[in-house]
């Protein structure tokens, strides 16, 4: 079986958006990123991919370049379109900047928290040659702006496979090996809430929380609107807020999406209630859904 090959469009990616500073959903993202490559090899891993060598099983993981050549050969799902979870082997080599220049950044340099790049080899430098993985709840402990010795691990990954960043990628992940030892995310599967907790102490509550958790009782937490952090959406009925625990005060606790909201104001004292998590490991808060009443 011939080699699969793998080409870029040479094109510019404009910035769309101040404040990306990885590969996120934009609403435009191009279908070939521009991508420098190396030493004029656009053709990725110049072994020879065996059909049925591998089969995304645990046993048999893809590599790259399976990746490579289902992009290829048109088999890779689109963005936001993948379903199906597979493993896949490969090396951490870098991530993508969406504001670098290169943005395909190899070495933990201009690295970013939201995602890694992933190589056969773990000394190669080119950047036709790599996947990208969205790191997800596993940021903090994947991600190469916090874990520079991370480059240069092997990943074994877990995860949906589709296209990200414009290239072959794996997303939602659910299970990581590094150097064949399991990654457990930091935190607690599970934190005590009660019914009348200041927004101080949710806040810290859940702080305790592994990214992906929630807490499984509701919490009530009771205080004063502080911020209105996105507008009362007439669509959704929702609104995201700040809380605090005294009036007048900065806000300490957010509340995403909770229900109605219409006529809330900076000041109003309310009492909250819903799961608490920890989103992605790092921004506790009022799981979406949540309800209130006004004191």
């Amino acid at each position: 079986m011939k080699t699969s090959k793998f080409f870029f469009a040479a094109m510019m990616v404009a910035v769309v958006a101040v404040g990306f500073t990885a590969c996120e959903p934009k609403g435009n993202e191009p279908d070939d990123p521009f991508n420098p490559g190396n030493g004029g090899n656009n053709g990725g891993n110049d072994s020879t991919v065996v059909v049925g060598e591998r089969d995304g099983s645990e046993a048999k993981p893809y590599i790259v370049q399976d990746l490579l050549d289902m992009k290829t050969n048109g088999t890779l799902p689109a963005k936001d379109a993948g379903t199906a979870k597979y493993w896949v082997e490969a090396y951490i080599v870098g991530s993508y900047n969406f504001e670098a220049n290169p943005q395909w950044v190899i070495g933990a340099e201009n690295a970013v928290k939201t995602n890694v790049l992933l190589a056969d080899d773990a000394a190669s430098t080119d950047t036709y040659a790599v996947a990208t993985v969205k790191l997800g709840d596993y940021a903090s402990v994947l991600n190469l702006v916090d874990n520079p010795a991370n480059l240069g691990k092997k990943l074994k990954l877990y995860g949906v496979v589709e296209k990200y960043c414009g290239v072959g990628g794996v997303i939602n992940l659910e299970k990581v090996y590094m150097d064949g030892v399991v990654v457990e995310l930091p935190g607690l599967d599970d934190v005590e809430v009660n019914d009348n907790m200041k927004p101080s102490e949710a806040a810290a509550a859940a702080a305790q929380l592994k990214a992906g958790a929630t807490s499984s009782k509701d919490a009530t937490v009771i205080g004063y609107v502080s911020k209105i952090a996105t507008e009362y959406s007439e669509q959704y009925d929702n609104i995201t807020i700040y809380m605090s625990d005294a009036k007048d005060t900065q806000e300490t606790f957010y509340c995403y999406r909770i229900k109605g909201g219409k006529d809330l104001t900076v000041g109003t004292k309310i009492a909250a209630t819903g799961k608490l998590m920890n989103y992605k490991g790092n921004s506790p808060q009022m799981a979406q859904g949540g309800t209130y009443v006004v004191k």
